[in-house]
């Protein structure tokens, strides 16, 4: 079952489809392919179309989802030999960590065909098993971009060359495309292919168009993109963004933002999403404006109603278990409450999470003792330890206001992980980004940007620019630099 609903103005890109089925066809038994390219050029409306088409032709392909299903509630008679094993069709969208599924098991899509879309080719050739796999999606040629304008906005040869010039300006980009045409449509009696085209020449980029005639029109709106904007771009609670407006002034906001395909609604429309591509256009564009640290700050105070989440992460956190799986997620909840709490400059807080964090991960290493994976369990306790000497002792310079040792302290930190670990490894990133937000808490601004640059690309090369902490290092980044150019 397909979880988004089908785009019936879907303009056909039949050369990358008929590829997908040429693929799936040659290996029928087990498949893997990737679709890859650039962000926002349409890998993932390609990917739900296919899917559509697949369960038109083969319907049968819904029987493997009951299978996997009762497989799940180990419900009588599913492991039956007799039972019929028909072909599935698995779809991995955003895909850009090879190490995130799979991993070397080649029985994973033994009884289908998996599509992954990525941006990231290295990657995508890694869980596909090779470059005959990869399909490469690249912009819409000038016939498909001038069809996907011509959806919403009808035009005859008189604006046919402003079309193709436009569609081109926006290098036939579909996304760039969409935003494009609904600000048109909106706004049909005033706007035509030709004005559209001459705004578009005078901005540096598309979406700017649509963030200052929201800002005019529908300042709510504007203020409500700008706080998403801030956030990881998928899976956004409704109610950490709506807070204390009423439901009906909130939908209100959002109804234009989704008029114009700037954001989308999840989940049963209890969460939305905004796509990479407009995030961080409306970020360059609230920097260019001088508001980022204005909404920087209004993040972090949205972000306070999660704080009545805490005493359950609390109570989860603390229940005994011997599954390795487990732990581990319950001691990454501690660390992001224990990280969470001390960004908010609630330390006494912040420590008791860190360490409950601690506690679990030398549980964690005794469990895996007992399994007989001492490398393991060596190089856990040893992380454990460290933590609790440079970061939890009972003298903690942070704790005590000790603002000089507290530096030098994380300065140490930062010198023992480059040299144990590396420039790059993550944890010593995690340690510039640590200094970092020292200085910026002491108004050392300067060398908070110059850490916080430091960390961000870092980060970005190691962790991916979607990661949540990458996201989050730009935001202080960005916060810090505007104390100097102020």
């Amino acid at each position: 079952m397909v979880p988004f609903s089908r785009d019936d103005l879907f303009v056909s890109r039949e050369s990358v489809i008929a590829t997908i089925s040429e693929c799936r066809v040659a290996a029928p038994a087990h498949t893997r392919m990737a679709l890859v390219g650039l962000g926002s050029v349409g890998k993932s409306q390609i990917a739900i179309e296919y899917a559509y088409r697949i369960q038109t032709a083969e319907p049968h392909m819904l029987v493997q989802e009951y299978k996997d299903i009762a497989d799940k509630l180990v419900l009588p008679g599913w492991e039956d030999p007799k039972a019929d094993v028909l072909q599935l069709l698995m779809i991995l969208d955003n895909v850009d960590d090879d190490g995130v599924f799979f991993g070397n098991d080649e029985n994973s899509a033994a009884h289908g065909t998996i599509l992954i879309t990525s941006r990231n080719n290295i990657a995508a050739t890694n869980l596909v098993g090779g470059h005959g796999g990869v399909v490469e999606v690249e912009p819409m040629g000038e016939d498909e971009a001038l069809a996907l304008l011509h959806t919403r906005v009808p035009f005859g040869e008189s604006s046919g060359a402003d079309a193709k010039a436009l569609v081109h300006a926006l290098e036939r980009i579909p996304l760039a495309i969409t935003h494009a045409r609904a600000y048109i449509k909106t706004r049909a009696s005033t706007t035509t292919i030709s004005t559209y085209l001459e705004l578009f020449r005078e901005s540096e980029a598309n979406q700017q168009i649509s963030f200052q005639h929201i800002q005019k029109t529908e300042p709510s709106a504007a203020d409500l993109l700008a706080l998403m904007s801030m956030f990881d771009k998928q899976g956004i609670p409704r109610w950490l963004l709506q807070g204390t407006t009423s439901q009906l002034d909130f939908d209100d906001a959002l109804a234009p933002l989704v008029s114009f395909s700037m954001v989308r609604t999840e989940i049963g429309e209890q969460a939305v999403a905004m796509h990479r591509l407009v995030q961080l256009s409306m970020r360059r564009w609230l920097a260019a404006e001088k508001e980022l640290g204005k909404w920087v700050k209004e993040s972090i105070q949205a972000l306070k109603q999660c704080k009545v989440l805490l005493f359950y992460l609390k109570e989860v956190a603390s229940h005994t278990t011997e599954d390795k799986e487990g732990l581990k997620k319950q001691a990454k909840c501690s660390l992001s409450a224990g990280w969470y709490l001390l960004l908010g400059g609630e330390y006494a807080a912040a420590e008791g999470y860190l360490r409950l964090s601690l506690d679990i991960r030398k549980k964690l290493g005794t469990v895996l003792e007992r399994q007989g994976k001492y490398d393991e369990a060596e190089a856990m306790h040893r992380r454990d330890l460290e933590g609790s000497e440079k970061v939890l002792g009972r003298e903690h310079p942070d704790t005590l206001g000790k603002y000089d040792e507290a530096e030098a302290m994380h300065r140490r930190d930062l010198e023992g992980s480059e040299k144990v670990l590396g420039r790059e490894h993550p944890d010593t990133l995690t340690s510039v980004y640590r200094l970092a937000f020292f200085s910026h808490q002491e108004q050392h601004y300067s060398a908070a940007v110059s850490l916080y640059q430091r960390a961000y690309e870092g980060y970005v090369k190691v962790l991916g620019v979607q990661h949540p902490t990458a996201a989050a290092c730009l935001g202080h980044y960005e916060s810090a630099l505007q104390h100097i150019e102020v």
